[in-house]
Parts: C-alpha cells; sequence; structure tokens
C-alpha cells in the first residue's frame, strides 16, 4: 500500500515539474520574443536587442541545467504509516432498493398479504362495540366468495372455550352480521367469535375480547 502511494507521489511530482518548466519556457520565449519586438521598435540598436535575448536563454539554460541535475526526488512517506491515517475507514453505504407495492400487478386482490384478517380468513369476528355494563353488540362478516350461507350467529363465553350461543342474525347486504347480548356480567372479560354455517357446516371466526363496563 505505501509503495503504490510512494510511487504515484513521485510521478505526481515529475509531471508537476515538467508541467511547470513548460510553462516557464513558454512564457519566457514568449516574453523575450515580445520584449525583442517592442525594443526593436523602440530602439534600432541591434546589439541591444540581441544582449536582452541572449540573457534570458542564459537564464532559461540555468534553469534547464537544475532541472537535469534532480536525479533523485525523496519523498517523505511517513504519513502512510501514522495511527491517524491507518484508522481511517470506508464508510460508504451500499443502498439496496427496496421493492414496494405488489410484486404480481395483476394478481387477485385476495393472494396478496394486506395484513386483514376479513381477507384472509371467510369469517371474520369483528370488534364489540356499545358495550355497557350488561350489553354489547357482536359484530362479524362473511366475504362474498363464501356460497351457500345457511345461518350466522355468534357463541361467547367468560373464557375461551365460549358456550353460549345466540340467536341467528341476519347477514347485510355486504355480508356483515350483528347481535346484541343482554344480561352480561359487569367489569368482566367476555370472549367470542363469529360463526357461519355452509350447508350445515359450521366456519369459525377468530376469538375477540372485551370487557363489560
Amino acid at each position: 500500500m505505501n509503495k503504490i502511494h510512494h510511487t504515484f507521489l513521485t510521478v505526481l511530482s515529475i509531471i508537476t515539474i515538467s508541467a511547470s518548466a513548460y510553462f516557464y519556457f513558454s512564457q519566457g520565449l514568449h516574453s523575450a520574443s515580445a520584449e525583442s519586438g517592442l525594443t526593436s521598435s523602440l530602439n534600432t540598436n541591434p546589439s541591444s536587442t540581441a544582449s536582452s535575448v541572449n540573457d534570458k536563454i542564459a537564464l532559461d539554460i540555468s534553469f534547464i541545467d537544475k532541472l537535469a541535475s534532480l536525479t533523485d526526488i525523496t519523498i517523505d512517506t511517513k504519513l502512510f504509516s501514522n495511527n491517524s491515517f491507518n484508522s481511517l475507514k470506508d464508510n460508504t453505504v451500499v443502498l439496496e432498493p427496496v421493492p414496494s407495492g405488489r410484486q404480481n400487478p395483476f394478481a387477485p386482490i385476495e393472494s396478496s398479504v394486506v395484513g386483514t384478517n376479513a381477507l384472509s380468513v371467510p369469517v371474520s369476528t369483528l370488534e364489540a362495540n356499545q358495550i355497557t355494563d350488561k350489553n354489547a353488540i357482536f359484530n362479524g362478516s362473511i366475504k362474498s366468495s363464501l356460497t351457500g350461507v345457511t345461518s350466522a350467529y355468534f357463541e361467547y363465553g367468560t373464557t375461551k372455550d365460549l358456550g353460549k350461543v345466540t340467536s341467528p342474525a341476519e347477514l347485510s347486504l355486504i355480508g356483515t352480521f350483528i347481535k346484541k347480548v343482554v344480561n352480561l356480567t359487569p367489569k368482566t372479560t367476555y370472549y367470542f367469535r363469529a360463526v357461519a354455517k355452509v350447508n350445515g357446516v359450521p366456519i369459525y371466526g377468530d376469538i375477540v375480547s372485551f370487557n363489560t363496563n
């Protein structure tokens, strides 16, 4: 690693010196020509003009001799062994593209994972509402693709074993159904689930809990 940096700096230094020499000579010759032309227009003495040009050439030759004497260039490479330099780290962060939306836009919406219970199971138990100390309204829904439903109702109880059954509820046109339950015990946790029968076979929703006031 240090050898590579040393070589790079050496080459860079040589290029810089060469460019400086080129710039110096081009500017020097340009100045000499301009000076020669200006002197010839103001002073017709040829010996004075020749002397000025010869002096400039002598300075250029002296500069070339100094460049030629640079046979070895020593570069201080202590920087590459410095602890601060070696502790530098590449903090480049690679950004990975994250796909968004549905991978297959032509797939049926039911096959997408949308995180709602209503789309993952045919019968869904929704949250109870209008809860009081003794009453509550149970809510459920049935997917439109579920055909042959003969009845819908709720099972409930104070444990997850449930044990009680409501009377049948009426289905709405959009597949939801509700049932008001009375004579509950105050300040008690109740569990319930929606049930739909298809050709006499019960299909159950998830068990949901609530607390009476």
